[in-house]
């Protein structure tokens, strides 16, 4: 009844099974879940407390503590709900996802881009988080991490110009001219196209010249500079070829 979306029957069913059994696991659960369905979130919550207490812990639980916690506010409630159920289920994505929302609205960048690690690695065809954590560990510098991101990101859109570019930085930073400069070209030819492509060019530039081919390395300039000639990054690689 509960599944089928019919509470009355379910709660019926549910008093008749507790009139019999008070501290049947099933019923209660079910009793707690309608509670939670008639916004009353007091009496959802000391059911799913006292399931714990009896030894019925689980991962539907202890997500659905998090999310009365979420409604009252109690973030440091909501945050150890969350990592109870990775614990009694780590291959289940939502804890991951939520704890990673939380610790960005609290600013604290690093633990959101590492929850969302997880729940990239559980979620996989997905591409907004792979996008999301590529473009995070870009502005931190991690570029080990950039790369692993990317290259996942890829294999879902491998025609994503600004991702590309991000991850031929990616491969600059690490020492890999050659896969970059392979990437920035992969960038240029994409749909959709790189918003900046002087920048992209930019990456080329700096690709040709670890490699020592610095006519190259200036064509890529001059490129650059037709829509970005007072870009400080080009200027400065420009001087500095010259």
């Amino acid at each position: 009844y509960l599944y089928a979306g019919d509470a009355d029957k379910a709660g019926d069913a549910a008093k008749a099974a507790l009139a019999l059994d008070p501290k049947q696991p099933i019923a209660r659960y079910i009793a707690a879940e309608i509670a939670v369905h008639a916004q009353d979130g007091a009496r959802a919550k000391s059911i799913f407390d006292g399931l714990i207490v009896d030894g019925h812990d689980s991962y539907d639980i202890r997500t659905r503590l998090a999310q009365l916690a979420q409604e009252d506010g109690d973030t440091a409630e909501m945050e150890k709900q969350l990592c109870a159920a990775k614990t009694l289920d780590p291959e289940r994505s939502y804890p991951y996802q939520a704890l990673s929302e939380l610790y960005k609205k609290q600013g604290d960048d690093a633990r959101s881009l590492a929850e969302l690690e997880h729940y990239a690695f559980l979620e996989q065809m997905e591409f907004a988080p792979l996008k999301e954590l590529v473009t995070g560990y870009a502005k931190l510098g991690n570029w080990g991490k950039v790369r692993t991101s990317g290259e996942m990101a890829t294999y879902v859109n491998p025609r994503a110009g600004e991702l590309l570019a991000a991850l031929g930085k990616a491969y600059l930073e690490l020492g890999d001219p050659q896969k970059a400069l392979y990437t920035f070209d992969t960038a240029l030819v994409a749909n959709p196209a790189p918003r900046r492509p002087a920048l992209v060019q930019l990456g080329r530039a700096r690709a040709f010249a670890a490699l020592k081919k610095l006519g190259d390395a200036r064509a890529a300039l001059a490129t650059a500079m037709r829509t970005e000639p007072e870009n400080a990054e080009v200027l400065a690689l420009k001087a500095q070829l010259h």
